[in-house]
């Protein structure tokens, strides 16, 4: 099988395995008082420091979760019960554990407002500065969209966001760690997922800029620290900040050679012009693909019948959420045809080649 699906999920690195195996030495409880508890707790201290490195999040306290979808609910969900009140400022495009706290929270009576997007990807800066008022009190955007892979403009929304200091920024950057550029400074809270970047599933962080209220949505006993109730995952926590490590100090090296598989993948698109690449000048990572006249569904299913993993909608999304996506744009026919393309630095040549190979085959293929 060929697996152009990263973006949904990334095999764990070996040596993010290795630390995973070592971490399970120190078994003790972070909150022990004794010298296995004291042992655990400076191993995972230096892991929480690692990470805060490696993020480059200095200014940032740092929650440990089960993933971004509770990053994404602790911001959201914790955020608006401290506030009481107000408006919520998001895309049509956010992925489904924000789309959820938001529709929750707009059911207790929090107004919702949607900004536009230019055909770019990028949200609209004069539709969002209309929309902003003293009532808004959130904003949430992803940093990278998981569908079209197009990076939003921070720097410009912190701008606008100086007028309304009741408002904070909530960032999903679930698909950018690793693999794009990151400045979280303009951030208030932002939530990361290490299975997306060659870490275990189950483990996540969100990082929250002190000042920032918000009310755990876990209760219980204190753990590392007073925001998520529960013993804290060791091997997890210490992997995590490994796949972090190795993030920072490959990503230039794995980034580059994804851009060079991205050229290669979109040359070959060039000489079968029925297919369309949907989202140019995105990260390289994620290549968002149409050919009209075929249905999303049945083009994944044709393509996993010849050993081709890929996607035809964010996994952890409704099945046509790519659909809803080009749909907004206007892209109708792209939209009912379109399938996800995520590539990584363990994909190789060949394999982009044998893809290419495929998606010629499928073309002339009458039964789908």
């Amino acid at each position: 099988m060929l697996y152009f699906d990263y973006s949904a999920t990334t095999p764990a690195d070996q040596r993010v395995m290795k630390a995973f195996v070592k971490a399970a030495e120190s078994f003790g409880n972070y909150n022990s008082s004794h010298d296995i508890g004291l042992k655990t707790k400076s191993m995972l201290d230096t892991a929480l420091q690692s990470c805060r490195r490696s993020l480059k999040a200095e200014e940032f306290e740092l929650i440990y979760t089960s993933g971004a979808s509770e990053s994404n609910n602790l911001a959201i969900k914790g955020y608006c019960a401290a506030k009481g009140k107000g408006r919520i400022i998001t895309t049509w495009f956010e992925h489904s554990s924000v789309v959820s706290p938001i529709s929750y929270l707009q059911k207790k009576g929090f107004g919702v407002d949607f900004v536009r997007t230019k055909p770019n990807g990028e949200i609209d800066l004069e539709h969002l500065k209309s929309l902003l008022s003293q009532a808004t009190v959130l904003v949430c955007l992803s940093l990278v969209s998981s569908e079209l892979g197009y990076v939003q403009p921070l720097a410009d929304v912190r701008r606008l966001l100086l007028d309304f200091p009741n408002a904070a920024l909530h960032v999903d950057a679930t698909q950018a760690v690793g693999k794009a550029a990151t400045d979280f400074s303009y951030a208030d809270t932002v939530s990361i997922s290490a299975h997306k970047l060659y870490g275990f599933k189950g483990i996540g962080i969100l990082l929250k800029k002190k000042g920032i209220r918000l009310e755990k949505q876990i209760c219980g006993g204190h753990s590392v620290n007073d925001y998520r109730s529960g013993t804290p995952a060791n091997e997890l926590i210490v992997s995590m900040a490994k796949a972090l490590e190795l993030a920072e100090n490959e990503g230039q090296i794995r980034n580059e050679k994804v851009k060079s598989l991205r050229k290669k993948l979109e040359d070959g698109l060039a000489d079968m012009p029925d297919y369309c690449l949907n989202n140019p000048g995105s990260v390289p990572h994620i290549a968002n693909i149409s050919l009209p006249g075929r249905s999303s569904k049945n083009i994944q299913e044709y393509l996993s019948r010849q050993g081709v993993c890929v996607s035809a909608g964010s996994a952890c999304s409704a099945s046509d959420h790519s659909i809803a996506v080009l749909k907004h744009t206007g892209e109708y026919l792209k939209a009912e045809s379109c399938f996800r393309v995520s590539l990584s630095h363990l994909t190789t040549e060949e394999e982009i080649s044998t893809l290419l190979k495929v998606l010629h085959l499928l073309r002339t293929e009458v039964s789908l």
